[in-house]
C-alpha cells in the first residue's frame, strides 16, 4: 500500500508530464483549481507506482475501465497478474497493489464523529470486526474511528 499526502504540492510538477490526454482533460473539468491538482497528482502517483511493478515508464501505461468503472491496465502481458486500487479522500491519495491476488482498499477523512458498533458491522468484514473488538477504546479510535 502506498500513501501519499498531496495537498500543499505545487501547482505544477515533473510528474504530470505522464499524464494521457483524457488524464489532462479529466483534471480540466474541475471547477476548482485544487481538485484540478489533486486529481493531476492523484494519476501521476498511480503511473508512478504501476510502473514500479510493471517495468512499463509511467507515460507508456494504459487505462481501460470494467464495466463497474475501476481502472485497470490494458493488456501488457502483466495486466491479468497485477491488481491495484486506489482511493483518495480530501488530499490524501492511497494506491494498492498485489500480483496474483485481486485487491480493494478505500479511504475517508475522519469526520469527527466515530462509527458505532452497529455502524461497524454493515462496513467491516468478520476479520476487521474481530480485530477491532480486541483493541482498547484509544486504539480503536486511531484503527478504525470507531467507538464503542
Amino acid at each position: 500500500v502506498w500513501r501519499a499526502r498531496i495537498d500543499g504540492l505545487p501547482a505544477e510538477s515533473g510528474l504530470e508530464a505522464a499524464l494521457s490526454v483524457s488524464e489532462r482533460t479529466r483534471a480540466g473539468n474541475y471547477r476548482v483549481q485544487r481538485d484540478q491538482i489533486r486529481f493531476r497528482y492523484r494519476r501521476a502517483i498511480l503511473r508512478d507506482v504501476l510502473s514500479r511493478y510493471t517495468g512499463i515508464e509511467p507515460e507508456s501505461l494504459q487505462f481501460s475501465r470494467n464495466e463497474y468503472g475501476k481502472p485497470r491496465l490494458l493488456d501488457t502481458g502483466i495486466a491479468e497478474k497485477l491488481s491495484f486500487s486506489t482511493s483518495h479522500s480530501a488530499g490524501t491519495a492511497v494506491v494498492c497493489v498485489a500480483r496474483s491476488a485481486a485487491v480493494g482498499i478505500d479511504i475517508e477523512e475522519r469526520a469527527g464523529k466515530a462509527l458505532s458498533d452497529n455502524e461497524a458491522k454493515t462496513v467491516l468484514t468478520r476479520k476487521e470486526l474481530d480485530v477491532l473488538s480486541s483493541l482498547s477504546d484509544a486504539a480503536r479510535r486511531d484503527a478504525f474511528n470507531c467507538e464503542r
